[in-house]
């Protein structure tokens, strides 16, 4: 996606540089440009850096700052994949309009976020002639209460994978303790001669508790590098950030 935009866009979105900059005031109607982290990578395994030529629609613009890794966000677009150019280039060089797609409003903390949209539609339906009989020509969406229903979604998701995994586990419990006691009645006669050569229960038990570890720790080996190497594939062939907790992987 191509976005053009004013330099408050970052600090309404909390976008941060990892290299450069983002967009002046000074750059009004140039031909500058900041990359996403996607972005970036795609034209240049090593990362494009500031001051490198990048060519939109044609025409070369000069590269002040490549933003940090950002995701995707809760409506499902990679904002990784963007790039971003003062808002009169575009208007002048791109899109050849004067009217603007999107507008972003930051309130304060405690303002009452339904009352403004309700008033920003409002002035906007003056603006653009509306009669009253017609229907609204914008949409206004309170990005908290977006951000609210992605997190009660996500919880319920976190709920669904954990029972999941309960389960699972309960599964791979049974399991082992099924192969362990069909084990222990296979190897009947072994036993009994380790007991009658001096073997105590307690060495016995061991034994046996290390074979189902070391089992038990194959699986988790396997699963762990299976799983990673999924979500590497997954990040090549979809594209998007994926990132391992070790933490996690650890616990």
């Amino acid at each position: 996606r191509l976005i053009g935009t004013l330099p408050e866009y970052a600090q309404m979105r909390r976008f941060s540089p990892a290299r450069g900059r983002f967009l002046h005031g000074a750059d009004r109607a140039e031909r500058m440009v900041v990359l996403g982290d996607a972005v970036s990578r795609e034209l240049n395994p090593q990362g494009v850096r500031p001051g490198d030529i990048v060519w939109l629609g044609g025409q070369p613009y000069e590269t002040v700052g490549v933003l940090k890794p950002l995701g995707v966000n809760f409506a499902g677009e990679d904002e990784d994949r963007q790039a971003f150019i003062p808002l009169e280039t575009y208007r002048r060089r791109v899109a050849n309009r004067a009217w603007l797609s999107h507008l972003y409003l930051q309130v304060n903390a405690d303002a009452d976020s339904a009352e403004t949209a309700r008033q920003v539609v409002r002035v906007l339906r003056v603006r653009h002639d509306r009669l009253d009989h017609q229907i609204d020509d914008v949409i206004a969406r309170d990005m908290a209460e977006a951000a609210m229903q992605q997190s009660t979604l996500s919880t319920a998701a976190v709920w669904i994978v954990s029972l999941t995994s309960g389960v699972l586990l309960v599964l791979g419990v049974v399991g082992i303790a099924t192969l362990m006691v069909q084990t222990v009645r296979q190897r009947a006669g072994e036993i009994g001669l380790r007991r009658a050569v001096g073997a105590t229960p307690f060495a016995i038990a061991v034994q046996l508790f290390l074979e189902a570890m070391a089992l038990a720790g194959a699986g988790v080996v396997g699963g762990v590098i299976i799983a990673i190497t999924g979500a590497l594939v997954g990040q090549r062939i979809c594209g998007g950030l994926v990132t391992v907790d070790s933490g996690l992987l650890f616990l």
